[in-house]
């Protein structure tokens, strides 16, 4: 996986994803930045025919090293919708929150539901396996990520 630095600037980032050097195909990008109480807010999006591939986990990862070498994160925090931004995905909703949905429906708790979406799971990975749902609603859920 080649990644390219697309813009580093007022303290955000972006990273398009590619197959290889040649940047013949776009297999996702990245984006991030730290918000308010050293919070980590990214945004990962992994195209057709290349998630489940690790890709994700990838960018977020590159997203995160980034800004811990800045300064301490102290919370990952997760936003997902089923606004416009998601407009490419099945049903119009972002992954995590189809996810998150199907769990809590499959008599999970919020909070296993959270953990075990994929931004859960990458950020379980990285020891923020502490988590607080601060908003649910139809069309958003907003978590936040912690070390326990």
């Amino acid at each position: 996986m080649y990644l390219e630095l697309i813009t580093e600037e007022n303290a955000r980032l972006y990273f398009e994803s590619f197959d290889d050097c040649s940047k013949t195909i776009a297999i996702g990008s990245a984006e991030g930045y730290i918000g308010n109480n050293q919070q980590l807010i990214t945004v990962i999006k992994v195209y057709d025919g290349f998630q489940k591939s690790g890709v994700g986990f990838e960018l977020f990862y590159r997203v995160f090293e980034y800004f811990s070498q800045i300064q301490p994160i102290l919370t990952i925090v997760g936003t997902w919708s089923n606004d416009s931004e998601f407009s490419y995905c099945e049903g119009g909703e972002s992954t995590n929150l189809k996810v998150f949905k199907t769990l809590t429906s499959d008599h999970f708790t919020k909070e296993e539901a959270a953990l075990n979406t994929p931004t859960g799971k990458w950020a379980k990975k990285l020891g923020y396996d502490k988590v607080k749902v601060l908003i649910i609603r139809e069309d958003q859920v907003t978590v936040e990520f912690s070390q326990g």
